[in-house]
């Protein structure tokens, strides 16, 4: 019922399942993360965390981490209390993610707001329990 993205550096998304409301409650950094807009906790019907290919670029005084995002790859998803291993494509830049099950069944999301992590697997675990 928790799910806890670990990001390069600091950064630590964490999800809460809320079994009333069916929704991910969201923390960063330790913190309850709060919409500015509305004043409530960040709330989220889908997760959906994808691995991808990453590399760095240091532009002076900068680092800046780029992902490839076309072509094919796995992540998780996590919906209704439960996580399941997936997969994902991309034809372009100009074409939207395609998501399915690793059997390659079309995934279905939960009508609401859905927080997606592009990382890379090799410096962004995910713990879910």
């Amino acid at each position: 019922n928790s799910v806890t993205v670990t990001f390069r550096g600091d950064k630590t998304s964490s999800f809460q399942y809320d079994d009333v409301d069916k929704v991910y409650k969201m923390s960063q950094y330790g913190d309850v993360y709060i919409d500015a807009n509305t004043g409530n906790q960040m709330a989220f019907k889908n997760l959906i965390v994808i691995y991808t290919e990453q590399w760095k670029r240091h532009d002076g005084e900068y680092s800046r981490s780029y992902y490839t995002l076309q072509g094919s790859g796995e992540g998780y998803l996590a919906i209704n209390g439960e996580i399941v291993k997936i997969k994902w494509s991309r034809e372009s830049l100009d074409t939207p993610f395609v998501y399915t099950y690793e059997d390659g069944t079309p995934i279905t999301l939960g009508i609401g707001k859905t927080y997606v992590a592009i990382a890379s697997e090799k410096s962004t675990p995910i713990d879910y329990k």
